[in-house]
């Protein structure tokens, strides 16, 4: 038993843990065995919760099993029955979620006298104003009061729930931090491997290989949240890039695949703020690679090979880009949410009227139940759904973010670590992203590993 132990605490800790995580779920979701996936990934799981010293071999696993759903079982991009219409899969999702719920005890139990000590730290104090915030949306002027409430606790324990779990079971080390990056690295080569087998067989294309951008779908979500999630994931290979003094060509080469990515989503938004943050990160490499002549070595032949590129396949570049140049500056139906987001925080300016009674109208393929719409802007989803009260809290989380932005500023992990938050906050001002469940783990974890070390135990 001590050397199964020891064994297995090896392999939660390696980095063959996260890659074997992302294998699963790609696997699985291309050949549409979401259920097998899913026993896989909480047996895995089970693994770290009765050998694990820490917790972080949760953060692959939370991160990946989202992308899980294939295209062949969602209900929202398929018209006919699929595997999650079937009345036992409720039951199932019920008893897996109860499983990994006694897991997740467990662990608690067995650990809990070497806990770290709990701190108080500005960043858990702005990211509980921000969930305040949430929770308080249409307390006093919505209708859906019950709704409201369920949705903000969601979310609140996405953010805030897990931030304090991973505070007690997940001490801040450069060990931690590159087991995250590299299983944020991890997560997005396999979502870009995703959107390559969709090019390859879901993906529809006019008459000049031009994408049809409604059909850029994977089974967990559209164009805009692969987009999102890319940009979210894209600063870890650059992490690796700028420490990493024998390999950085290596990381730079993925980090140009995980950009690709981006681009094959289709998603205007995820391509803007992900060009911003593709070039923050080239500057952040430029400046502080630890390798600097491999690395500007690097710069000038992706450089090089680019242009080379764009001139002998400029023609195919085009067509495959043109699901935004098609587009080009179309709002796509946001003003008119944004314009209904700002008559309803008129009606309910200080509390909100609440996520479920602001009346959106959203055109979607299939029917979302389980959330609310929103309006595709976070300053105007915070107005109208929480008022002057909830955004007030929220800007005092962004303010404490900024401030641990300059206190860290030295830090190459910190920064990219922020780095992939300020993606996603940025992808979130055309977009609802940052009411998603999954990208919230990731804001989480990120927002909790860029702060400085803790001691590892009592």
């Amino acid at each position: 038993m001590p050397m199964l132990k020891k064994r297995a605490a090896w392999f939660l800790n390696s980095r063959f843990f996260p890659i074997g995580v992302a294998a699963t779920v790609f696997v699985c979701h291309t050949l549409g065995a979401d259920v097998a996936g899913a026993v896989i990934l909480l047996l895995l799981s089970y693994l770290g919760f009765l050998f694990a010293e820490d917790l972080r071999f949760l953060l692959p696993v939370s991160m990946a099993v989202i992308c899980l759903v294939s295209v062949k079982n969602s209900p929202t991009f398929n018209q006919e029955e699929t595997l999650y219409d079937k009345p036992f899969i409720p039951i199932l999702l019920g008893v897996a979620v109860g499983l990994f719920l006694v897991g997740l005890v467990l662990f608690i139990l067995r650990k809990r006298k070497e806990a770290l000590p709990f701190k108080a730290s500005p960043q858990l104090w702005g990211l509980a104003a921000f969930c305040a915030a949430l929770l308080l949306n249409g307390l006093f002027t919505g209708g859906a009061l019950l709704q409201n409430l369920l949705f903000g606790l969601a979310v609140s324990v996405s953010f805030l729930g897990v931030y304090l779990l991973i505070s007690f079971f997940l001490p801040r080390s450069r060990e931690t931090r590159e087991y995250f990056f590299f299983s944020m690295l991890a997560v997005a080569l396999m979502i870009t491997a995703q959107l390559v087998v969709a090019y390859a067989t879901t993906v529809k294309f006019d008459g000049d290989f031009s994408p049809v951008k409604e059909s850029i779908v994977l089974g967990w979500g559209a164009w805009t949240n692969i987009g999102a999630y890319l940009a979210l994931l894209l600063p870890a290979p650059f992490y690796f890039a700028t420490t990493d003094q024998k390999r950085p060509a290596l990381w730079f080469v993925l980090g140009v695949l995980v950009f690709g990515g981006i681009l094959l989503s289709g998603s205007r938004g995820a391509l803007l703020f992900g060009a911003l943050t593709f070039l923050l990160c080239l500057l952040l490499m430029f400046f502080k690679a630890e390798n600097k002549r491999q690395t500007r070595v690097c710069l000038l032949v992706v450089c090089l090979l680019g242009a080379l590129a764009l001139l002998l396949l400029h023609e195919k570049l085009f067509a495959l880009l043109s699901v935004y140049l098609n587009q080009g500056f179309s709002d796509n139906g946001r003003f008119a949410l944004w314009k209904t987001a700002w008559e309803s925080f008129l009606q309910a300016p200080v509390f909100g009227a609440g996520f479920y009674d602001i009346p959106l109208k959203v055109d979607w393929v299939g029917d979302v139940v389980l959330f609310p719409h929103t309006c595709h802007n976070t300053v105007l989803q915070l107005l109208s759904a929480t008022g002057i009260v909830g955004f007030g809290l929220y800007v005092y989380h962004r303010v404490q973010t900024v401030r641990l932005a300059w206190q860290t500023r030295k830090s190459a992990a910190s920064t990219y670590l922020l780095l992939s938050i300020l993606a996603l906050v940025l992808c979130s001002f055309l977009d609802e992203h940052l009411f998603h469940i999954y990208p919230a783990l990731c804001y989480a974890y990120a927002l909790y590993l860029a702060e400085p070390d803790t001691p590892l135990s009592r």
